[in-house]
This record gives structure tokens, sequence and C-alpha cells, in this order.
């Protein structure tokens, strides 16, 4: 693994929640490691009415906050659509080590260090201050 310079390392999941820094922490790992796919993804990704660097991976506090925090809502809209949102593991864009990166559970009050080689699912938030 690759401990990415301009990241904080957080030791704890508490810790880690109080990361909102999902933007520069997409910049940084880019910066560091073009290899990272879920924080190229994101950046890469677009619209019709998007462009490549509007959307970033999400950091923990992001991520908690919108997937657990809006899980019924989330969960609901999707079932409607005929999809179900279920118990996906997403990468963040926060850093625990070198090795070790944070997700967040959907569905559970869960998020903790996953190995950064891992499968794990992607959401990308779009910045809406670029628009």
């Amino acid at each position: 693994g690759t401990d990415i310079s301009g990241l904080t390392n957080y030791d704890t999941s508490m810790d880690a929640k109080t990361d909102f820094n999902g933007k520069s922490n997409t910049a940084a790992i880019i910066a560091g490691d073009s290899g990272t796919k879920a924080a190229k993804y994101c950046n890469d990704y677009t619209t019709a009415e998007t462009s490549a660097g509007d959307w970033y991976l999400p950091s923990t506090g992001e991520l908690y906050s919108y997937v657990y925090g809006n899980y019924d809502a989330i969960n609901t809209t999707m079932e409607k659509l005929g999809w179900s949102f279920g118990n996906i593991s997403f990468w963040s864009s926060s850093e625990k080590s070198d090795n070790y990166a944070y997700v967040v559970t959907s569905g559970y009050d869960s998020m903790g260090a996953n190995f950064k080689y891992n499968n794990n699912s992607v959401v990308c938030f779009l910045d809406i201050s670029s628009l």
C-alpha cells in the first residue's frame, strides 16, 4: 500500500467520521497514487451537464452522513425503482494507513478500515460549487 501524502491518517473510525474533505482528499489521492481506481473513477466521471473533476470520492464524514443518515429515504426510493440499497460497503477517501482506507456500510451504523486492495463499491459525490 501507499501512505498518500496530504491525507490525514485517522487512527479510529470515530476520528475518521470528522473528515469532510472528500474533494481535496480525492485530489491528493490522484496526485499521490494515480493507480487508485475509486478516486480516479469519481474524478473522471462525467454526465451531460458535468465535466471530469466535478465529481469526487467522498470522505467518511460525508459518506456516513449521506449513506447511513439517509438510508431509509434512499432505500425506499430505490425499492420504488425495483432496486435495493441493501448492505453495501462503500469506499471513502479517508485513510487509516498505508494499507487501509475507511469504508461505510449502508444499512448499518457501521464504518471501519478495510485493506485498500479489497473490492468494495464506490459512490461519487458531485461538487455543486463547480457548476
